[in-house]
Order: C-alpha cells, then sequence, then structure tokens
C-alpha cells in the first residue's frame, strides 16, 4: 500500500496542481473582501471550484493502481490481496470461472461507476465556468 501512495503521489500531485492553478485567485480575493475566513474561502469557493479536478485525479488513480499489480504482487505476496493480482491470477493460471467472473464484475461496476461520476462532475464544472463567465464585468 505505501509502495502505491509513493508511486502514484507524483501523478495525483500534477493533476490536482493544475487544477487548483486554474482556479482565479480574484474569487478567492473576493470572499476575502466579503469577511469569510479561511475555513470558509476553502470550502464555499475553492473546494466546490476543485471537485471534478479531483475526480478525474482519483479515475486517473484508480485506473493506475489496476494497471498496477507489480508492486503488491513482488512486496506482498499473497499475503496482501490486492484486486489486479487476484485479478491476473485468477485470469492466467487458476481457472477458477466463479471467481474470475465475480472479480471482472467487480472491476466492471466500479469501472462504470467512476466513468459516469466523471461524466456528472464534469457537467458541474461547466455550469461553474458558465456561472463565473456570467460574473465577469463586462468590457
Amino acid at each position: 500500500m505505501i509502495a502505491q501512495v509513493i508511486t502514484f503521489f507524483p501523478v495525483a500531485f500534477i493533476t490536482l496542481d493544475g487544477v487548483l492553478s486554474t482556479i482565479s485567485p480574484t474569487l478567492e480575493d473576493a470572499a476575502f473582501n466579503l469577511k469569510a475566513s479561511r475555513w470558509q474561502v476553502f470550502t464555499k469557493v475553492t473546494l466546490p471550484l476543485s471537485v471534478p479536478g479531483i475526480a478525474s485525479t482519483m479515475l486517473v488513480l484508480f485506473i493506475e493502481s489496476l494497471a498496477d499489480f507489480g508492486n503488491p504482487l513482488i512486496l506482498a505476496g499473497a499475503s496482501f490481496p490486492v484486486l489486479s493480482v487476484q485479478a491476473y491470477l485468477e485470469i492466467t493460471g487458476m481457472f477458477n470461472l466463479k471467481k474470475r467472473c465475480s472479480i471482472s464484475s467487480m472491476v466492471a461496476c466500479s469501472f462504470v461507476n467512476s466513468v459516469y461520476s466523471t461524466k456528472i462532475l464534469g457537467k458541474q464544472e461547466k455550469n461553474t465556468s458558465l456561472l463565473l463567465e456570467n460574473q465577469q464585468p463586462h468590457k
């Protein structure tokens, strides 16, 4: 588990850094001018604007963790069962059809759930960006 955190932390950091850098600092300044505390600015401005980016980061990390079965297989072996390792072992060598089907359905349900939630959050991002464009003063 620690090996995967160390492996995937740079990917999450780079993605979230890009998301947070696109948030306009004038929105936070406006909230501070309206006497909002730092916590209120974070929960009411920064977090809602970064939710779609957080969701896409989680989807990327989920896919990468499914693809990475080397770390848990080498470091823990069979004593720490991970979904990707179990799927690989069931598909390539165990020939246990019931377990193979259940693991495949778990992966498929997780993938569909991730894609669906990312699409919903993507729609929220478009609505938020349209709202922000409408609030900017016209020249």
